[in-house]
């Protein structure tokens, strides 16, 4: 299955998709590194998971769903599995 996590840097978000890679799904992470957060903490949490080939970020804003569906990240989901968003 791939999942779609947004918020996924942060701590909940970050635990979660460790669950999830290491069940064998596919992630995604939406996340848009708001600077209420400290960058650095967000990078550490997803720094493991960066290497694993079954792991994707889009950095972006809900508040801008165009950036979901446009350029780059179009590929978050692929149409031949089926597919979950969490959103946190």
């Amino acid at each position: 299955m791939h999942v779609l996590i947004t918020g996924g840097a942060d701590v909940i978000g970050s635990h979660l998709v460790d669950s999830l890679l290491a069940d064998d799904h596919e992630v995604t992470v939406f996340d848009n590194f708001d600077p209420f957060y400290d960058r650095a903490i967000k990078e550490a949490h997803i720094q493991s998971q960066r290497d694993q080939a079954a792991w994707r970020l889009i950095e972006g804003d809900l508040l801008d769903l165009a950036g979901l569906g446009s350029g780059a990240s179009q590929d978050w989901l692929p149409s031949a599995q089926r597919s979950e968003l969490i959103h946190q």
